[in-house]
C-alpha cells in the first residue's frame, strides 16, 4: 500500500473528492485518507442543493455561479451520472423582517449577470399549487439551480481520481502528526504512517480535533439539521426550495431546521423535538403533504465558517498544511477545488482565493 505522496487529502466528502480529481487531472500524485466510507461524513447528510443565487457578497456569488457552470458539464467530464436536476430555485421569505435582505440578493446576482425575480405568495403558488400562501410573504425565483445526488457525485469524483492514479484509503483514521522545522513530516493513522509534500484537510468536523492538536482555530461552528425522506411520488414539486426538494426518483427530501449544537460534537442522532419541528413546518408550508408516508429520517452535522464564507488556506505556522472547509459546499466546490488545485500546483496565484483565505482571521 502506497503511503507517500506529493499530496495527501484528509477526508473523502465533496471537498476532498473534488480536490483529488482536479489534482490528479494535472498529473499529481495523490492519496486520500478517509476514516470511514466514501461520502460518509457531512456530505452524506445534506440535501445536496445546487443553489448559487442566495450566496452573498458578490465575490462569493460569483464563485458559486462559476461552480454551477462547471456542474453543467460535470457528468460528461466525469463520465458518470451525478443525479443533477436543473429545476430552478425559489427561496421563500418566511418572515417579513427578512424581505429586504432577500430582495438585496437580486441586486447581487445582477452584478454577476444573473436575473432573479421577486414573486408574491400568489405568484409562487401559481407555479407550485402544493404550497400554502400563508406560510411565506414572497420569495426570490431563479430559473437556474437545482439539486443532485451527493453519493453519486462524490463517487464519480473518486472514481475519476482513481483512474487518474489517486490512491484512496478508506477506514484510515488520522490519529496524530509529527512536526519538524514547521513542516508536518509524518501523519500517524490506525493503518500506519504516511508522508506527504502537502497536506490538505477537508475533514469537516475533524478539523476541530486536528486544530486542537496542531494549535490552530478552524474558525467553524456546528449546527445539526434533520431531513425526512418520503415514499416515491409523482411530480409534486417543480422547483428546488431550501425547505424541500424532489429527487429524480420521486422521493421528497424535507427539512431546513438548524439546531445550534456544541462545536466539535459527533452527535448526529435524530431527536423527537427536532423531528416534530420539521413535521410542523412542512405541514404548514405544504398541507397536502401531511398524509405522505415518510420512509426514512436522518440528521447531520453542518460545518459553518464563522463569517459564512468558505475557508481555504494555511493555518498556523505549518508550511505544508492547508485547511479547506465550507457550508453548502455543493454549489461552490467545483470552482474552488479547481482553483485550489491550480494554486497547489503553482499554476495560479493565491489572489484567486483572497476573499476566502484562512489567513483573513489573522488580521
Amino acid at each position: 500500500m502506497q503511503k507517500k505522496a506529493d499530496y495527501i487529502i484528509i477526508g473523502a466528502g465533496v471537498l476532498g473528492s473534488s480536490l483529488a480529481y482536479y489534482l490528479t487531472k494535472k498529473g499529481r500524485d495523490v492519496i486520500v485518507l478517509e476514516r470511514g466510507e466514501i461520502c460518509d461524513g457531512v456530505s452524506s447528510t445534506t440535501a445536496a442543493l445546487v443553489l448559487p443565487s442566495p450566496k452573498t457578497p458578490a465575490v462569493y456569488n460569483q464563485l458559486a455561479w462559476k461552480g454551477y457552470e462547471r456542474f453543467l458539464a460535470l457528468e460528461e467530464e466525469l463520465g458518470a451520472d451525478i443525479g443533477l436536476q436543473i429545476t430552478g430555485s425559489t427561496m421563500l421569505c418566511r418572515a417579513p423582517e427578512k424581505m429586504d435582505g432577500m430582495k438585496a440578493t437580486i441586486e447581487v446576482n445582477k452584478e454577476n449577470g444573473k436575473t432573479l425575480q421577486w414573486l408574491t405568495p400568489e405568484e409562487i403558488c401559481e407555479r407550485e399549487p402544493i404550497l400554502n400562501p400563508e406560510a411565506f410573504c414572497g420569495g426570490v425565483y431563479c430559473a437556474e439551480g437545482g439539486n443532485l445526488n451527493p453519493f453519486l457525485l462524490v463517487n464519480a469524483y473518486i472514481q475519476a481520481a482513481k483512474r487518474n492514479g489517486a490512491q484512496v484509503h478508506t477506514f484510515t483514521e488520522v490519529r496524530g502528526f509529527e512536526v519538524k522545522n514547521h513542516r508536518i513530516t509524518t501523519i500517524h493513522t490506525n493503518k500506519g504512517d504516511y508522508e506527504a509534500g502537502q497536506i490538505i484537510s477537508t475533514a469537516g468536523n475533524g478539523n476541530f480535533r486536528i486544530g486542537k492538536e496542531l494549535g490552530f482555530d478552524p474558525h467553524i461552528h456546528n449546527t445539526r439539521g434533520l431531513i425526512m425522506v418520503s415514499e416515491k411520488l409523482p411530480k409534486v414539486l417543480h422547483s428546488t426550495y431550501a425547505e424541500m426538494r424532489q429527487s429524480a426518483e420521486g422521493n421528497l427530501l424535507m427539512g431546513a431546521n438548524f439546531r445550534i449544537v456544541e462545536s466539535g460534537t459527533s452527535d448526529n442522532r435524530v431527536y423527537y423535538d427536532e423531528l416534530q419541528e420539521v413535521c410542523d413546518d412542512i405541514g404548514f408550508l405544504a398541507p397536502k403533504l401531511r398524509s405522505v408516508k415518510v420512509i426514512r429520517t436522518y440528521s447531520g452535522l453542518r460545518v459553518l465558517p464563522e463569517d459564512g464564507l468558505p475557508i481555504v488556506g494555511q493555518p498556523g505556522r505549518y508550511e505544508n498544511l492547508w485547511i479547506y472547509e465550507m457550508h453548502s459546499a455543493f454549489s461552490s466546490s467545483p470552482e474552488l477545488s479547481w482553483r485550489l488545485a491550480e494554486i497547489l500546483c503553482g499554476d495560479m496565484d493565491t489572489e484567486a482565493i483572497e476573499t476566502f483565505r484562512y489567513e483573513r482571521f489573522d488580521k
